[in-house]
Order: structure tokens, then C-alpha cells, then sequence
């Protein structure tokens, strides 16, 4: 009682306190009190918050709380490290002014600056131009004023610099490094033992549980913020992801062949025996080049790959021998700062070696395997189909864990993401959105166009549309596609002069971003990653567009074999996941219009589907109730009017 109590008083007299335009929402005190009892109980709990609850700080307070009273460290994972930052810089400063505690964000060691690799890569050579020199001392002189963090660089560092001036796992000296007293890395994990509260993202937590829950310092409780996205952070953490580039950029820190700079230079070989290696390197970048096209068979942009592969290229046998005899060169060496370069460079390789055989003998039957081209480069992936067995295994390794969105339901039910993650038993809450959509939005269903599955005239016609209800909001529109080919294909079509039009693609997605909120008047065609995360408040977003249905491609590998396995299992694909996967995308990309209580706007959606299919409902149930909806034009027109 006494802590609830002390929890209410933070929300009710503390909060307004401390921040002058704070008003209290109902939703957000229930949903801390109900975290609270969970937390105290040790329950597990699935918590849906709708867009203004004032999600983050209901579960923040109670947390802290929670693990003051346990005298134990707690932890709250994110989906992207955009998202912790965010947490970092807004709402623990505000927790930070009603209970004192100590926190830290913790990131893979990969992001952090290493003064010894850098100077390592100096000292050999490594550096194949003189930009990557410059922006080598730049960097350096940065951390210094920093906290070594390369993901907050203010420029962009390019894969082929940031492998030779990052932490490397595999030939860290750890305390017997020179550098050890001012490691970022070191210094940051001891800030992270002694943080009550730990910042930390999707994908670094599947780090920490496959490594056997030593990456990170001990936790039993856990809260996980846009936990709809926890099942994808783990398939990329569990999958492969293998390219061409990214292997010859491997074999380039050994030798280059075009620079000739490298760490064979400064092997004990003699020179005959350089020359030798040099000519196998040759013949591997050849094998290399033959093993992909001999792959991907020089056609489409992607392939699923369903049975072994029988190849004639011996890259993969090539690359053993050659990781090999770099062992034993080693095993001879004396040159203690050279020995580490060359023990991760074997340990890389012999990383890649391995993902490649299991790429090439489908060895895990839980997974699916396909190979994709972008441009020049050529990627061979695998995901798991599921997650659900590891991810019984890994919760049951903590006491209480929370999982909390704005969208975790489907028409009002939890089952199908538990499900996905492989939940059995837990507490489940919905607080609604405080907004009031029925005076601050409008959703426009525009039936005139026809199926999407009547592709030419569809297209056309959502470039007519787009075009109509850009004009009577005077710009101001988000435009979501599921795909980069609509899009481009709508954007050649829709008419340009009177607005900005800004497209993805044309520059990095934060600058697209920048520019959207600036010139409120633009427009924006997104796919992708657009759909969620985006946070735009105030005039520059004033409509919104969906133009389809956001199912996902039926041909994607990774759909594709879900769907194989359902229908083996007895199960109908579609209504059991496809669906329900989608109306969690749609809720998604609907909620990026209304970010605040002055927000006002329309959402367009171009697929009659919603309306004219019998799985429609799902859609719209999901949506806020009290949503005005209408198929006709003219109530957008008055909509725009009385803004």
C-alpha cells in the first residue's frame, strides 16, 4: 500500500512539480500501479499503451522503485539504439529529478573506439587512403573529449575504416592492453556494473543470452519497450548474414591487392614465402568471385535456396587451408602487438567459414536460406523460422519480464505476438490513447480505386488519389508504400511543382526527416522503415496515406517458409499469421498521424480490401474506437477547412 501510495504521489503532486505543462492521464498512473503489482508479484506481463499515455515513465518509475526495494539492477531494452538514446536523453532525466539513481546505456563493444586497434592499423599500414587517415585523428581526438561511442560521431564512418577502429572481442587484450586504464569499452561496462538501471537494445540482449548471460552484468527483471519487435531483433541476431564485400574486406586487412598494404607485409616470412601467399590471396578473391556467381547464377534479385548446394567452387575448402596456414604463422609469431590483429583476423574468417558451409549445406532445419543482390553486392542470409523454443529457454532465466507497445493487439487480443514468443502465462492490460480521435482525425477510405491485385490501373489510380488529397492538404502528407517499386513506380506518376516532394532513398533517413519537419508544406514517400518509429508532431504531418494493406511479400524466404510450416502443421496461413502480422504493421504506420492532443489529421487508406474483404473488420477494430470514418471526399475537404 505504502508503495503504491508513494507511486501515485509522483504522478499526481511530483511530476506537475517538475514539469509546468505536465497534466496527469488516468492510463498512465493505472498502467505504473498495474507494473508495480506485477513487478511486486512477479508476474509476467504484456502491457499495450496507446500513442500519449505516457508509456515510458509508467514503466520507468515503478522499475526504479521496484529494484531499489530488491537492491537489484534493473533493465530496459529497446528496439534500436535511436530509441535508447531517446530513453537516455528525455525521459530518464526526468525519472533521474523525482528518484535519484544511478543508470548507464549499454551497447554491443563493437560501437566503441579502440585507440589500440587504431593505432595498430596506423602502424601496419592498414589505412588504404588518406581520408581514412584524417578521420582516424579526428576521431581520436573526439573520444577523448567523449565517451568513445562511434555511433555518435557526428560523420558517417564507412564499414572498410570502422573494422580497423573498433573493438574487436577476438583480439582484445583486455588488461594486459597498453590502453586498457582509458578503453572506452572497460570503462563503460564499469559504469554499467554500477548502474541501478540498465539501457540496453533488442538485439544486445540476444548477445547477452548467447553468451551464456555474461555480456552484461547480472539482472533477473526486465522491461522491454516496443516489444513487437523483439521476435525480428531475434531472427537477425540468430540468422546469417553474409556478403561478398564484407568478405573480401576480411581478406583486404590480410592483403589488398590493389593497395598492397596489409598485415602479410609484416608477417616473419621471407620473401619468396610472401610472394606465395600473395598469389593464393589472388586465386582466393578469384574462387570468391566465382563462389557467388556460381551461387546466385547471375539472375534475379533473389533466390531461395531449398536443397544443398553441389558447387563447383572450392572457395570454402580454399579458405580453410588458407585460415590454416595463418594458424600456424601464429603459433610462430613473436610480435605481441601484431599477434592479436592476426588472431581476430583468424577468427573472423574461421567465423564466416563456418556460417558459409551452413549456408551452403542448409544445416539448420529450422531455418530458411536465400541469397539477395543490391548493386554489386551479394548477400547470403538465413533466418530461424521461429523463435519460440529459444525464446522459452531464455525467459525462464528471469524472474519477471514486461513487454510493453503501443501495439500488441490484434482487434483487442494478445495471443498471436505471446504466441510468436512463445509466452504461456502472463498478465495482459490495454490502456487506450487519451486522444480524442473522433474531433482529431478522420479516416478516409477512397473506394473509387480498384483491387490492388489489378496492378497497372491501381497504380494509376493511387497516383491520382495522392495527387487529389495532397492538394486539399496543402501538402503536409506522408506517403506509406509496402514496397520500393510502388512507390517509385507512384512517384513517377503523381504531379509535381507546388510542394516539395522528398523521396526515400535520396539521402540517409534522418536528413529525409529533417527536411519533412522543416518545410511543412512537403511531401515524403516512405516504405519501410517509415512505417514505425518516425515521430513527426505538429503541422508538418497532416495526412497521412497508407496506399496498401500491409501484408508482407508472399515470396519473401523467410514468409514463405513460415507459411510451408503452418500448412504442414494444419494450420490456415493466412488467418493465423499473415493477417494478423499485417494489422499490427497497418496500427503501426496509422500511428504516426495523431503524436499529441493539438495534433489534427486525415488517414487515407487506398486499399478497398479493408472495406469490401471479410478479413476488413480486423483492421478497423484495431483501430481507436470513436474514429470518424468515411469513403466520400468531400468530408476531407471540410475536415481541412475548419483547421
Amino acid at each position: 500500500m505504502k508503495d503504491r501510495e508513494s507511486l501515485i504521489n509522483l504522478f499526481q503532486k511530483e511530476l506537475p512539480r517538475i514539469l509546468p505543462h505536465y497534466e496527469e492521464r488516468k492510463g498512465q498512473v493505472a498502467m505504473a500501479i498495474l507494473i508495480a503489482e506485477c513487478l511486486a508479484e512477479r508476474k509476467n506481463l504484456l502491457v499495450e499503451a496507446g500513442t500519449g499515455i505516457g508509456k515510458t515513465l509508467a514503466y520507468l518509475l515503478p522499475l526504479i522503485q521496484h529494484g531499489r526495494k530488491e537492491n537489484k539492477r534493473v533493465v530496459i531494452s529497446t528496439y534500436t539504439k535511436i530509441l535508447q538514446e531517446q530513453l537516455v536523453k528525455k525521459d530518464i532525466p526526468i525519472a533521474q529529478r523525482l528518484i535519484p539513481f544511478r543508470f548507464a546505456s549499454a551497447y554491443g563493444s563493437e560501437n566503441y573506439f579502440c585507440p589500440k586497434r587504431a593505432n595498430n592499423s596506423l602502424r601496419y599500414g592498414l589505412f588504404e587512403r588518406e581520408e581514412e587517415r584524417y578521420l582516424k585523428d579526428k576521431i581520436f581526438s573526439w573520444a577523448k573529449e567523449k565517451e568513445g561511442l562511434l555511433i555518435d560521431f557526428p560523420e558517417n564512418i564507412e564499414p572498410n575504416l570502422l573494422n580497423k577502429i573498433n573493438r574487436d572481442r577476438d583480439n582484445c587484450l583486455e588488461k594486459r592492453c597498453p590502453f586498457y586504464e582509458e578503453c572506452y569499452y572497460f570503462r563503460a561496462k564499469k559504469k554499467w556494473e554500477e548502474a541501478e538501471v540498465l539501457v540496453i537494445n533488442h538485439f544486445l540482449f540476444f548477445a547477452h543470452c548467447a553468451t551464456d548471460y555474461k555480456l552484461l552484468p547480472t539482472f533477473d527483471t526486465i522491461v522491454f519497450d516496443e516489444a513487437h519487435r523483439l521476435e525480428d531483433a531475434g531472427v537477425n541476431y540468430f540468422g546469417i548474414d553474409l556478403s561478398n564485400n564484407g568478405l573480401k574486406r576480411s581478406l583486404e586487412l590480410l592483403y589488398n591487392l590493389k593497395t598492397k598494404k596489409g598485415l602479410l607485409n609484416h608477417l616473419p616470412l621471407s620473401l619468396s614465402l610472401q610472394e606465395h601467399w600473395k598469389k593464393r590471396l589472388e586465386k582466393l578473391n578469384i574462387s570468391l568471385n566465382d563462389f557467388f556467381l556460381e551461387i546466385t547464377e547471375q539472375v534475379a534479385e533473389r533466390k531461395r535456396i531449398l536443397s544443398p548446394l553441389q558447387l563447383a567452387s572450392d572457395f570454402i575448402v580454399e579458405l580453410e587451408d588458407l585460415n590454416l596456414s595463418l594458424l600456424r604463422i601464429y603459433q610462430e609469431m613473436r610480435d605481441d602487438d601484431l599477434k592479436p590483429e592476426v588472431w581476430g583476423l583468424i577468427k573472423s574468417l574461421k567465423e564466416k567459414e563456418k556460417e558459409l558451409k551452413e549456408f551452403v549445406n542448409l544445416g539448420d532445419s529450422g531455418s530458411v536460406y536465400w541469397w539477395e543482390r543490391e548493386g554489386g553486392r551479394i548477400y547470403l542470409k538465413s533466418a530461424p523460422l521461429s523463435i519460440v523454443g529459444m525464446m522459452k529457454k531464455i525467459l525462464s532465466n528471469f524472474k519477471v519480464f514486461i513487454l510493453t507497445s503501443a501495439t500488441l493487439t490484434v482487434a483487442g487480443d494478445f495471443s498471436f505476438l505471446a504466441n510468436r514468443l512463445g509466452m504461456e502465462e502472463y498478465q495482459k492490460s490495454i490502456f487506450p490513447s487519451p486522444f480524442d480521435y473522433e474531433k482529431q482525425s478522420l479516416l478516409f477510405i477512397d473506394e473509387r480505386l480498384p483491387f490492388p491485385k489489378e496492378e497497372g490501373d491501381f497504380i494509376r489510380r493511387c497516383a491520382q488519389s495522392i495527387d487529389e488529397l495532397i492538394k486539399i492538404a496543402r501538402g503536409r502528407t506522408l506517403i506509406l508504400f509496402t514496397s520500393f517499386k510502388m512507390m517509385e513506380e507512384v512517384f513517377a506518376l503523381c504531379r509535381k511543382g507546388e510542394y516539395q516532394f522528398l523521396k526515400q532513398g535520396e539521402e540517409p533517413a534522418y536528413q529525409l526527416l529533417k527536411r519533412f519537419q522543416e518545410d511543412t508544406t512537403s511531401c515524403l514517400f516512405a516504405t519501410a522503415s517509415f512505417w514505425q518509429g518516425i515521430d513527426v508532431p505538429g503541422e508538418a504531418l497532416s495526412c497521412l496515406i497508407i496506399t496498401r494493406l500491409p501484408f508482407d511479400v508472399p515470396d519473401e524466404p523467410r514468409i514463405e517458409g513460415i507459411v510451408e510450416n503452418l500448412r504442414r502443421r494444419g494450420e490456415e496461413p493466412f488467418w493465423s499469421f499473415q493477417l494478423p502480422q499485417a494489422v499490427l504493421r497497418f496500427r503501426q504506420g496509422f500511428g504516426r498521424l495523431i503524436r499529441n492532443k493539438r495534433d489534427r489529421g486525415v488517414v487515407g487508406v487506398l486499399d478497398k480490401r479493408i472495406i469490401r474483404k471479410n478479413y476488413g473488420h480486423l483492421f478497423l477494430r484495431s483501430l481507436p474506437e470513436n474514429l470518424p470514418m468515411t469513403t466520400n471526399i468531400n468530408p476531407v475537404v471540410g475536415f481541412f477547412r475548419r483547421r
